[in-house]
């Protein structure tokens, strides 16, 4: 919609901050210009619907966040020397949020917080775009901007709105939107505090305000309220973990291997962005079923960063790495990373020098396939594997009725001499 590309992509500069974290994948994070937030992100959470199926924090106060700015910075300059004259970046952050400021007639540092909540497509009815024409999706914004400044930035984008009612509240309705296109919808909820959004999205989120809806709770709620918080916590998303019928209509359906069948216990995936004085840190939660389970998946997610220490020849991804911690908390698996900026920015260097390697003329040389290390998901400890050799150590499934031997990691191994992942020894 246009409301919301304009103030959540062209207004506020969205900022991809990657890291390395598990696996070989990167994470992304929004860093948005502004000030301290007026309602914390409690209060915002109480304005979301029910039944949504993610929610998201924003904090502004992430742009003034100096070891974001260092990190940042740091990205700016990787590019900028990997690119050379391809490059047509901003030359440093502060560039880049000046830019962003006068591409707008709105005062960033009067947008107090932002609350993105939606809920899943049904895949069986979507239209060709992947997206269904009742789509829901919507954003809480709480800022010091007038009504009247507001929708005058919407209008100077060529975006028509019309103004109408809604049970007391007053609405605006996108104009001139053609069949195939989902119309825009903004609420005013109070002085400087807007929903906007699909229709059904912001009449439920007045609904909510004015106490004929509850606001969103069960076990999306307790896993929102269980992860990170705190002064310099700047973004913290829950969402429900999509069952396996729509995983499969999406063509993304969790593999048979009977190793990853605990991953279909997950109900609930929560994080956070946060720093922490000079490290830049990060928290997962995946909520299960039971201890069991939970169990299982911190062994499989523990099984997964020892993969990639494995896959990296890089001593700095390596370093990076070994700043993830996997622990299990109740029906809960808790993934916690740390990490100083130049750590994090001499391991994603390292990072893209070894996969533009791999693609390279150099795929696939210089590895060490006679002996290597494995994960012993009993024990929670690492041991050597010798792929080389005939050694029982590579077999698989010699028993169903132990998780270890199941997943071919665990199988008469000796671990007396083995050390846990992210002992940083």
């Amino acid at each position: 919609m246009a409301i919301t590309e304009t103030l959540l992509a062209n207004k506020l500069q969205v900022v991809i901050a990657g890291m390395v974290v598990i696996g070989g994948a990167g994470a992304t994070y929004v860093v948005l210009d502004g000030d301290l937030p007026f309602l914390g992100e409690d209060q915002m959470a109480d304005k979301v619907p029910e039944d949504v199926d993610v929610v998201m924090y924003m904090d502004p106060d992430v742009a003034e966040d100096q070891t974001t700015k260092e990190l940042v910075n740091s990205l700016i300059n990787m590019s900028k020397e990997q690119q050379g004259e391809l490059y047509t970046g901003p030359d440093s952050y502060e560039e880049m949020m000046a830019n962003t400021s006068s591409n707008t007639s709105l005062e960033m540092d009067k947008l107090n917080s932002v609350m993105m909540y939606g809920k899943y497509p049904d895949a069986s009815e979507s239209a060709s775009t992947g997206l269904p024409d009742d789509s829901y999706a919507g954003f809480v914004i709480d800022s010091e901007w007038s009504e009247e400044k507001f929708i005058d930035e919407t209008d100077s984008n060529g975006t028509e709105y019309a103004e109408d009612d809604y049970e007391g509240y007053t609405i605006y309705k996108q104009e001139n939107v053609s069949e195939d296109e989902d119309r825009g919808w903004i609420g005013v909820l109070a002085d400087g505090q807007y929903v906007v959004g699909s229709e059904d999205a912001v009449k439920d989120a007045i609904d909510v305000d004015r106490g004929e809806m509850d606001a969103f709770d069960g076990d999306l709620r307790t896993a929102y309220d269980d992860t990170q918080s705190g002064e310099n916590t700047y973004m913290k998303f829950a969402a429900t973990f999509p069952d396996e019928e729509k995983l499969n209509q999406t063509g993304t359906g969790v593999t048979s291997d009977q190793r990853f069948e605990s991953v279909k216990s997950i109900s609930v995936v929560s994080g956070s962005y946060y720093t922490a004085e000079d490290d830049i840190g990060m928290q997962m939660r995946m909520e299960t079923g039971d201890e069991s389970d939970a169990d299982d998946v911190a062994a499989l997610v523990k099984a997964g960063v020892v993969g990639a220490e494995q896959f990296t020849q890089s001593n700095e991804t390596k370093a990076l790495l070994n700043d993830v911690n996997v622990e299990q908390d109740g029906t809960a698996v808790k993934m916690t990373f740390e990490s100083d900026v130049d750590t994090i920015v001499d391991a994603w260097k390292a990072a893209m020098e070894e996969w533009g390697g791999m693609y390279g003329s150099s795929y696939g040389t210089d590895f060490d396939t006679d002996t290597d290390s494995g994960y012993d998901y009993e024990t929670g400890s690492e041991y050597d594997l010798d792929y080389g050799s005939d050694s029982e150590t590579d077999s698989s499934y010699e028993s169903e009725s132990d998780y270890g031997s199941e997943s071919g990691f665990g199988d008469d191994v000796p671990t007396e001499t083995a050390t846990p992942v992210g002992s940083g020894t």
